[in-house]
């Protein structure tokens, strides 16, 4: 599969999801294809996708989607301010969070619309639960399963990167 293969798959997926009502969903997705164009690709191709993604994203109710992202926001932050111990799960359930609200903060970035949807201080808990010995075989399966079936390409410090093979 080509790289615009891949990024027109996703896109579809986003248009689907947008056109079914799931907003904060196909907002997330519209911003995962913008952070995989702006690292694959450059000039006149990174241009056209970043145009076509943004027009569809700009016709997005942006005020529905920072309440959305900030309410996901808040279920990460009282998941993870509780420290201890986390199974596998647990910690799939707080990585994809993190990865969708980061693919939204870089769309609403490009956007012109930022928004500062994640406290510092999340991701400092999420890096001590990543650092922590007793949840390393549980983070090393999370991101095992992650990888296994995101289903899209992207870069993100969570995941660092991941491919489709």
């Amino acid at each position: 599969m080509d790289l615009g293969e891949i990024a027109s798959n996703r896109l579809r997926e986003a248009d689907d999801l947008l056109t079914r009502g799931a907003t904060y969903s196909g907002f997330v997705r519209l911003g995962e294809v913008l952070k995989f164009v702006d690292g694959q690709t450059t000039g006149e191709i990174r241009d056209s996708w970043r145009e076509t993604i943004l027009q569809k994203a700009g016709r997005a109710d942006l005020r529905t989607i920072c309440d959305e992202a900030r309410s996901a926001a808040g279920r990460m932050f009282r998941m993870v301010s509780t420290a201890g111990a986390y199974d596998a799960y647990e910690i799939v359930l707080l990585l994809t969070i993190r990865i969708e609200l980061e693919s939204a903060e870089a769309l609403l970035a490009a956007l012109s619309q930022a928004a500062d949807l994640v406290p510092s201080t999340v991701d400092d808990d999420l890096r001590a639960l990543r650092a922590d010995r007793q949840n390393k075989k549980a983070y090393q399966t999370a991101l095992s399963m992650l990888r296994r079936n995101w289903g899209f390409p992207l870069e993100s410090e969570w995941l660092g990167g991941l491919d489709l093979g």
